[in-house]
C-alpha cells in the first residue's frame, strides 16, 4: 500500500514501477529500509533503477501492464 500510495504501479504481488526522481527514490529506499528493519525475516527488497528507454524497450506478455503511467512517451520532432 505503501508503494502505491507513493504513485508505483504494481507490475506482480511484489514488482512495482515507478516513475520518480533521485530524492524521491531514496526516500522510498530509506522507508523500506525502516520498516524492514522491524521484521525478524529473511526477505530481501531489490530498488533497481532503469531508464526511460529500457522500459519502453521492454516486452511483455501475459497480464497487461500500463508501463506508460510511469514513462513519458517519446517525442517526435519534424523539421
Amino acid at each position: 500500500k505503501y508503494l502505491e500510495r507513493q504513485g508505483c504501479v504494481r507490475i506482480q504481488k511484489s514488482v512495482f514501477l515507478v516513475k520518480t526522481e533521485n530524492p524521491h527514490f531514496q526516500q522510498i529506499h530509506d522507508t523500506l529500509l525502516e520498516v524492514n528493519s522491524f521484521y525478524q525475516n529473511e526477505d530481501s527488497i531489490i530498488l533497481v533503477p532503469v531508464n526511460a528507454s529500457d522500459v519502453r524497450s521492454m516486452k511483455l506478455i501475459g497480464k497487461n501492464v500500463h508501463i506508460e503511467a510511469v514513462v513519458d512517451k517519446p517525442t517526435t520532432m519534424f523539421f
